[in-house]
């Protein structure tokens, strides 16, 4: 994530401890197959002193399976007797079709609005808070499936919710330098729903359209088979916002046509006091126009992501967008969410456009004037507006 249009310096990227995956099940990356042959066995020398017996062959694995052991070649025969031949392999097991490790299964691409919150590692209530219309995507990468906090991973499924591994800038160049699109599998392949790439910037810093890293990116957005496919989101910092039409338009296209959303990050000041219309001219409604002339499809996917952290951990003053905690949860025009809500639905380009976002639940705490719990349950309630 960037810095606000008010503050722009680059903020310091979050980092969550991304915890180790854990394979519960037979291969992750094929359809079922039927079970492997084993080896047949060996056959041993005949006469004085012969030799052992060869070694069975390996049992070949089934699609999906994993291939059976060698036969055991037989002992050397005593006397001219034959060794004993190798015991057969046993054969691959059979591979778990759609299916991802620990049984989780593969969910088609969602359609219709979108819903996406930086989240870490979000509490059962705000999970219960957020579920509802639309798909609901929680990024992070402080849970992992399969592993530790894998009840927090299983208890959103349960609500209808996905998620999306997050692939910051600073991981991408190692996943680009080998074959991104396996390891983009892998990640499906493991339980998550969709990669989130954080994020794009100025085109001074790289990743835009022309670049290596950026060509790997359409790249591998072209490449990715069913059921794979569409799975890809990326977010624009402030600042990349502005150089979406020069710098990023086949990445705008590419992600219109093989991906699922197109986030653009305008963190706002309550304390800015901007009401709804100057949001809408100022900082939603001119690049939407913009972005969504690229190309058919776009605005379906664009989402606009508001700032939401409520204190500062630092005490450094950058990341506290709802500064005027008395006010900013008001159901009107009062309330800063409510006027950057309602700015969305005012614009004749933002007004239909495919959802909204957060960041980040990480930097929301209880205040005195509301909860983390109520904060969320407005959310909700803003979020409903998309039919």
């Amino acid at each position: 994530m960037h810095s606000s249009n008010r503050m722009r310096k680059t903020r310091p990227l979050v980092v969550a401890l991304a915890l180790a995956v854990v394979a519960c099940g037979g291969s992750d990356d094929e359809p079922a197959g039927a079970r492997g042959t084993g080896g047949s066995a060996g056959t041993g020398g005949i006469g004085a002193g012969g030799g052992a017996g060869a070694a069975g062959a390996a049992g070949a694995a089934g699609s999906g399976g994993i291939a059976g052991a060698a036969g055991t070649g037989g002992a050397t025969g005593t006397g001219g007797a034959a060794g004993t031949g190798g015991a057969t392999g046993t054969g691959g097991a059979t591979g778990t079709g759609g299916a991802t490790a620990c049984g989780y299964p593969i969910q088609p691409v969602g359609s219709g609005p979108i819903f996406v919150h930086y989240a870490g590692i979000p509490s059962q209530p705000l999970m219960d808070a957020q579920a509802g219309s639309g798909e609901n995507i929680m990024v992070t990468r402080s849970v992992s499936p399969c592993g530790v906090e894998n009840d927090t991973v299983a208890y959103w499924r349960s609500k209808g919710g996905k998620w999306a591994y997050k692939l910051s800038r600073d991981e991408a160049p190692t996943v680009l330098a080998g074959d991104a699109v396996a390891w983009f599998q892998g990640k499906i392949d493991q339980g998550w729903d969709y990669v989130a790439f954080d994020e794009f910037r100025e085109k001074a810093q790289g990743y835009h359209d022309g670049t290596p890293e950026g060509k790997a990116l359409i790249a591998m957005m072209n490449a990715l088979p069913a059921p794979y496919a569409g799975r890809f989101i990326a977010y624009w910092s402030s600042g990349g916002i502005g150089d979406v039409t020069t710098a990023y338009p086949t990445m705008v296209k590419t992600i219109a046509a093989k991906g699922r959303a197109i986030l653009f990050e305008r963190y706002l000041f309550s304390s800015a006091d901007y009401s709804s219309t100057t949001i809408s001219n100022t900082f939603y409604e001119p690049q939407c126009k913009k972005t969504v002339a690229l190309a058919p499809g776009v605005k379906s996917k664009l989402a606009i992501v508001i700032g939401i952290d409520n204190f500062d951990p630092k005490g450094n003053g950058d990341y506290v967008y709802l500064d005027r905690p008395t006010t900013d949860l008001a159901p009107n025009s009062t309330g800063f969410l409510y006027r950057q809500f309602a700015a969305m639905h005012a614009g004749s380009c933002t007004n239909g456009i495919g959802g909204a976002g957060t960041y980040t639940f990480t930097r929301v705490h209880d205040l005195p004037q509301y909860t983390t719990l109520e904060l969320a349950t407005q959310l909700r309630k803003y979020m409903n507006w998309w039919k």
